[in-house]
């Protein structure tokens, strides 16, 4: 199925890129009650399970960020859409970049069961010492073991500047 164009985009909805909002436009081809109802109105405002803005266009849903993005550069995203600062719902533009889904990957929050308190670092019961790790493009390297988990998370942080550039996080 074909994408829906950006310029029919542009004619039913407005985008503010400095706030992220989009808003629904007054369209003459559609009906009166449909026009009192929603002209003006705030469009793809509903958040979807996984937390993202989404909205429905021609009974097809479609994901806020993803909309705001064709509307503001005329083309659909070529491939994944990362929200820098890992808010689903803030669709302001300067927080929008195409990733792939490695790049994607890097920006990633550590896991909800980090023991150490640091991105990247656990505690290996072998060496018993503190281990740092990182992931790129499907290769785990081994950081090496330290005795205190704030040097792991030292080295954690060095390599994620060396691999993930501007998709590091480190927290």
């Amino acid at each position: 199925m074909t994408e829906i164009s950006p310029e029919y985009l542009r004619s039913i909805l407005t985008y503010y890129p400095d706030n992220g909002l989009l808003f629904w436009k007054y369209r003459e081809d559609y009906y009166k009650r449909w026009n009192v109802r929603y002209a003006n109105n705030q469009a793809f405002n509903v958040t979807s399970d996984s937390g993202y803005y989404r909205g429905s266009i021609n009974k097809r849903w479609f994901q806020a960020h993803r909309v705001a993005w064709a509307i503001h550069y005329g083309e659909w995203p070529s491939d994944i859409l990362d929200h820098i600062n890992m808010v689903k719902t803030d669709n302001r533009i300067c927080n929008l970049r195409i990733a792939s889904k490695s790049k994607n990957a890097m920006n990633i929050r550590k896991h909800s069961d980090n023991r150490s308190g640091y991105k990247g670092v656990d505690f290996s019961k072998v060496s018993n010492k503190w281990r740092a790790r990182i992931m790129k493009l499907g290769v785990n390297y081994n950081l090496g073991f330290f005795d205190s988990k704030e040097e792991a998370y030292e080295a954690y942080c060095i390599a994620a500047s060396n691999l993930h550039k501007e998709f590091k996080r480190t927290k």
